[in-house]
């Protein structure tokens, strides 16, 4: 097994800055939690506000019981209902003494006129007004009787807003405690899961690198002895099982292909020599060529993959490898409906630093693929991208190449695109188009289709030589390929 790269422990030194999925799961356990916290101290602080509120009521409720049977103890030593309040001294809270029948008899506070309760009324809290001031009172009712027997009730009323703004102080402060708490909560929480999901990004970010099976590369092995370790253990494990296979493939199609060259060569060679060959013989012929190709196909996409594609560099206009296979195209191009596919260009001068052959291999893949699918027309295209002030030139010869070339040719991307005017991709088969063996075309016959490996090896070469190759579609709405390669 490889062994995996190692590096500075997590969390030492290094930062990670997470994908937007991770901080998603981040925000979304924060959240969960914060909702959560908010729920239960809401009904925690709902709770605790009401047993105080009910605590502070009942003291209040106790102390005018107290004023109440006070008065009521003086009521038994007379019949003068004011005399008793005045010695029973009552001052801090409203004290009134009613008749059997509800009426006002006596109050030790002038705007208290008329009665708070009515006889035998239940304790409860309610509003009074007083001196033209609203305020929350508990109200008790006492039963009482004067020295000659006669039925009297004690009605005591003790102002309990000083309690109602403890409570409401007590509600601000707690809530903002918890607020607090939750903010420093929330943050230690997404710093914790941040710290957590930080080796899975890592095993993400390490993945991510490795663009193919057969390179040594491995994810790093947090050493944090849970279930991640294991993860990153058990994906190495994976790669290396992918890179077993892979390379048994590559190395069989390899060997195949190699074994294959000379049997071919030897039939072509038989069919090449025959004085009088027959229909047979022809057809033989023809597809010992077909067969020849894809095996050498298949051998330069087996070195592609080892990153062992042998390329010779040097200066290459694209322009001039782009005209070849113009004129190629036009003298063996297809008819549609009895009318030849017509071949336009226009090619401006660019040069790039490639392999001319492989390049050349690279255009006439993507030229004869748009001859395949062309209705009836192909437009081959050359320019530089990004050049500067590079002045476009109008005298251009029969093919549609500039005769001028530019100094700004060295700077820039070297762009050719070649469309046709047949059915444009799906957006979904743009990228499946470049694999191995792969034609979307399964209503056309198989010479009309091809092996389907041509665009698999443009795009090898062309990655080979640092560039991209993808399918589009042209703003006039044709199917385009466009290959783009540094320059320099």
């Amino acid at each position: 097994m490889t062994t995996p790269p190692t590096g500075p422990a997590y969390g030492e030194g290094v930062h990670y800055h997470l994908p937007r999925r991770v901080r998603g799961l981040r925000v979304r356990v924060v959240a969960t939690f914060v909702v959560a916290a908010l729920v239960a101290l809401a009904i925690a602080l709902a709770a605790f506000t009401f047993g105080l509120r009910q605590i502070l009521t009942s003291s209040a409720g106790d102390s005018a019981t107290t004023e109440a049977q006070q008065v009521a103890k003086e009521l038994s030593t007379t019949d003068d209902a004011s005399a008793a309040l005045r010695a029973a001294g009552v001052h801090t809270q409203v004290v009134q003494v009613l008749d059997a029948s509800g009426a006002l008899l006596a109050t030790n506070d002038s705007h208290a006129s008329t009665p708070l309760a009515r006889p035998a009324e239940s304790t409860r809290r309610t509003e009074i007004t007083l001196d033209g001031d609203r305020d929350h009172y508990v109200v008790v009712t006492l039963a009482a009787h004067t020295r000659s027997g006669a039925e009297r009730w004690v009605v005591a009323a003790a102002p309990i807003d000083h309690e109602d703004t403890i409570v409401d102080t007590t509600i601000v402060l707690l809530a903002l405690t918890a607020g607090c708490l939750l903010v420093v909560t929330g943050w230690g929480i997404h710093r914790v899961v941040g710290r957590a999901l930080a080796p899975v990004e890592r095993i993400r970010l390490d993945v991510e690198r490795i663009r193919s099976s057969h390179r040594p590369e491995r994810v790093t092995v947090p050493a944090t002895g849970d279930e991640i370790e294991r993860l990153a253990i058990t994906m190495n494990a994976m790669l290396d099982r992918l890179d077993a296979a892979d390379a048994s493939q590559r190395a069989f199609i390899s060997d195949a292909s190699h074994e294959l060259r000379s049997p071919l060569a030897t039939i072509r060679t038989l069919t090449e020599t025959d004085p009088e060959p027959s229909e047979s013989t022809r057809v033989i012929h023809s597809e010992t060529l077909r067969l020849q190709g894809i095996v050498e196909s298949l051998l330069a996409l087996a070195r592609a993959d080892d990153d062992a594609l042998a390329l010779t560099l040097r200066d290459v206009d694209l322009d001039d490898v782009a005209h070849t296979e113009v004129l190629r195209a036009r003298s063996a191009s297809p008819t549609r409906d009895g009318e030849p596919v017509v071949v336009s260009a226009d090619l401006a001068p660019v040069r790039v630093v490639a392999d001319g052959e492989r390049l050349a291999q690279v255009v006439r893949n993507l030229v004869d693929n748009a001859l395949r699918h062309a209705t009836s027309a192909v437009r081959v295209t050359t320019r530089v991208e990004d050049a500067g002030n590079r002045e476009p030139a109008t005298d251009r010869d029969g093919a549609g190449r500039v005769n001028e070339r530019s100094d700004d040719d060295a700077r820039g991307t070297a762009v050719l695109t070649v469309d046709n005017d047949g059915s444009v991709l799906d957006a979904g088969d743009r990228e499946a188009i470049f694999g191995r063996f792969v034609r979307l075309d399964d209503a056309r016959s198989r010479d009309a289709g091809g092996s389907g490996l041509g665009l698999a090896i443009a795009r090898a070469i062309v990655q080979a030589h640092g560039g991209t190759l993808v399918a589009e579609e042209s703003p006039d709405g044709w199917c385009r390929f466009t290959l783009r390669l540094p320059m320099g």
